[in-house]
């Protein structure tokens, strides 16, 4: 685990809570679908239900 890394866990591990602020590309690039897109979860609850 590089240095930076390693802050960071021993940060999120000595912390009673947490705040993530993300946007719609933090959770693309994490292979969540978007919202509005062709394959979004939008269109998907439109399609199935």
């Amino acid at each position: 685990m590089n240095p930076e890394m390693a802050k960071l866990k021993e940060i999120i591990d000595g912390s009673d809570n947490i705040v993530f602020f993300g946007g719609a590309g933090v959770s693309t690039e994490s292979n969540i679908p978007d919202f509005r897109s062709e394959n979004g979860i939008y269109n998907a609850v439109n399609q199935y239900g």
